[in-house]
């Protein structure tokens, strides 16, 4: 009896340490895995940050290309056929109702036919603005103006206290604004102009971080590079 119950407690024994040599396959097995897949999520995260830094180098360059260029574009050209005003022919209209084109230094961004950044877009005399109705006036909802900047919006009132118009003016650095709501001519046109030096500084700080990164690590070679010497 002593015998067999020596042999059953060498064979528990020989099980449990393989079980131990198993799970030990096992977790470093887990272990290769996970440090594989992080390698290959490494490789796949430096190649992605590869692909955008040389992309934005490119756009970034185009931007600077084209910046000197669009300040001796037109806000406007004349069709001489239909004697209409039209965007510039450096326009894209990406649906009927959202165009861009370049214009001073900038990107500017219309609803409309063509672009529109400045000035009235009604008519007035001594007694009113002039609409259909009568004479409307205006109301200043609110305004604010800090220098060469401003936020205001006007609403323009009929006779009867009727909506007629409502005019959005918006000028900060770069960015000029500019919406139309007018009562009896639907939809609503509104007019943004973006400066390029947004994009421009946008797209230059991954080549930026890149060109800083191989700056800083020339020293570390040339250290490590003199100390094995």
């Amino acid at each position: 009896k002593s015998g067999r119950i020596h042999a059953v407690s060498l064979g528990f024994a020989g099980r449990g340490q393989k079980r131990k040599v198993f799970g030990k396959r096992t977790a470093e097995k887990k272990s290769w895995r996970h440090g594989f897949g992080k390698a290959v999520g490494l490789k796949r995260m430096k190649r992605l940050r590869t692909i955008l830094t040389v992309v934005s180098g490119v756009v970034c360059c185009s931007l600077l290309t084209i910046l000197p260029f669009s300040y001796h574009l037109s806000l406007w050209d004349n069709d001489e056929k239909s004697r209409t005003l039209m965007p510039n022919d450096f326009s894209l209209s990406l649906t009927p109702y959202f165009h861009m084109e370049l214009f001073g230094g900038g990107i500017v961004f219309f609803s409309g036919g063509i672009p529109y950044l400045d000035g009235t877009s009604s008519m007035s005399d001594e007694k009113g603005v002039l609409y259909k109705g009568g004479h409307a006036h205006w109301i200043n909802n609110f305004s604010w103006r800090a220098g060469d900047c401003w936020l205001s919006q006007e609403t323009l009132i009929g006779e009867r206290g009727e909506f007629v118009e409502k005019d959005r003016d918006y000028k900060l650095p770069g960015i000029y604004y500019r919406y139309f709501d007018v009562a009896d001519s639907p939809p609503t046109q509104w007019n943004l102009l973006l400066s390029l030096w947004y994009p421009i500084l946008l797209t230059a700080i991954l080549p930026a971080i890149w060109i800083f990164q191989r700056v800083c690590a020339r020293p570390k070679k040339l250290l490590n590079h003199e100390c094995k010497e």
